[in-house]
């Protein structure tokens, strides 16, 4: 993230750490990525509700394969 500068860093407020994916424009990605290369099937930036989600997300995973290997 070439545009982060040291001044940015030295807020004196709360700060946490929370992986999120961000897309090549900068923009944070909200939802669910899944990205496909041969013979594999990534699941990106799972934010909340992520294990409320699980089974919904496993049903969509299984999908995914299925397709793959059609």
């Amino acid at each position: 993230m070439p545009a982060v500068q040291a001044r940015h860093l030295g807020d004196s407020g709360f700060a946490g750490v929370r992986a999120q994916a961000m897309a090549r424009d900068g923009s944070l990605l909200m939802d669910f990525m899944f990205e496909r290369a041969p013979g594999q099937l990534h699941v990106l930036n799972a934010p909340s509700p992520g294990a409320t989600a699980a089974l919904a997300i496993g049903n969509h995973i299984i999908n995914q394969i299925q397709e793959m290997c059609r």
